[in-house]
């Protein structure tokens, strides 16, 4: 069974050991629960896919202290990206940058560039100081499922996982953000924006001006970018805003009024549909705007059938 520590000096110290053994530990994040190694430790690196049962190709994310420790893992760390760092680091935002040598190619998912961000939650930090170097995570979850915004989540992912019983997850209390951060590629002249999160393209414009947009429905550079992702073991059908849901067999669920409180309450609210024993759940989508889009991008991949 994973072992819960609360993300204190002494919990730190021991993920620190583990760590250092080659050993993933689950951190938390502002966004989602992280399944982490050290970027540049293939072995455990390699040890996050075998758990997380994650494909090769699905690439991860490289968490570091500041825009300094992120220069030492991607290259080209232009005019755009000190802008944008200045303006969203620490925080939900994901810089996709070629990848430096440094780093092996696994932690990339074999491709030539690099994810890379800066988390606000003080756990993770306070984990990036004692490691002193980066660490790579996707979401803590089994691979495809549903993400994980607690301690407890987690714990349930991998009660049954014989590689996982000493697993060690950091508990930083419930995720704030409760959505996996916003994703922009800056391998080409203009920007392109590959998955929604809470920090917004209207924001990102702001910065660095006009960019592109593309949300992709096969695996690429973007972490978690696969069509079938973050989705519960109950069927999942989506409707449409002004869709007739009188007729539907399952049981639908109802999101929150609000997009931060729809974010915070989303993985949290499927999953507990899910241990209740449904055998179909149905939700509305919100509107097609802005301040939405994270919360529809997910639920789409959610209910999207096996490719």
């Amino acid at each position: 069974m994973p072992v819960i520590l609360p993300a204190t000096a002494e919990g730190i110290d021991q993920a620190v050991a583990c760590l250092r053994g080659h050993q993933p530990v689950v951190m938390p994040t502002e966004t989602v629960y992280g399944l982490a190694a050290g970027t540049t430790d293939p072995e455990g690196v390699a040890r996050i896919y075998q758990l997380k049962g994650r494909p090769s190709t699905n690439p991860l994310i490289a968490h570091v202290a500041d825009a300094a420790m992120a220069t030492t893992v991607v290259d080209g760390f232009d005019e755009r990206a000190k802008a944008l760092a200045a303006a969203f680091w620490p925080g939900p935002l994901t810089m996709i940058l070629p990848r430096n040598a440094s780093v092996p190619a696994i932690a990339a998912g074999g491709l030539d560039s690099l994810a890379v961000r800066v988390p606000s939650h003080a756990g993770a930090m306070a984990l990036l100081e004692a490691y002193g170097g980066p660490l790579s995570a996707p979401s803590a979850n089994r691979s495809g499922c549903v993400s994980p915004t607690s301690a407890q989540h987690v714990a349930v992912d991998y009660q049954d996982v014989d590689e996982a019983s000493s697993l060690v997850i950091l508990d930083g209390g419930s995720c704030t953000v409760g959505v996996e951060s916003t994703v922009l590629s800056l391998m080409e002249p203009t920007a392109v924006l590959l998955r929604p999160g809470s920090v917004r393209r209207t924001q990102i414009e702001g910065v660095i001006g006009p960019i592109d947009e593309h949300m992709p429905w096969a695996q690429g550079a973007a972490p978690g970018s696969s069509p079938r992702h973050y989705a519960p073991r109950t069927p999942l059908t989506v409707f449409a805003p002004d869709a007739d849901t009188t007729t539907f067999a399952g049981t639908m669920l109802t999101l929150p009024d609000t997009p931060q409180e729809a974010q915070t309450a989303l993985f949290d609210m499927l999953r507990q549909a899910d241990a209740a024993g449904h055998d179909a759940l149905g939700i509305v989508l919100p509107p097609d705007e802005p301040q939405w889009r994270a919360i529809r991008d997910r639920l789409l991949r959610a209910a999207a059938m096996d490719q």
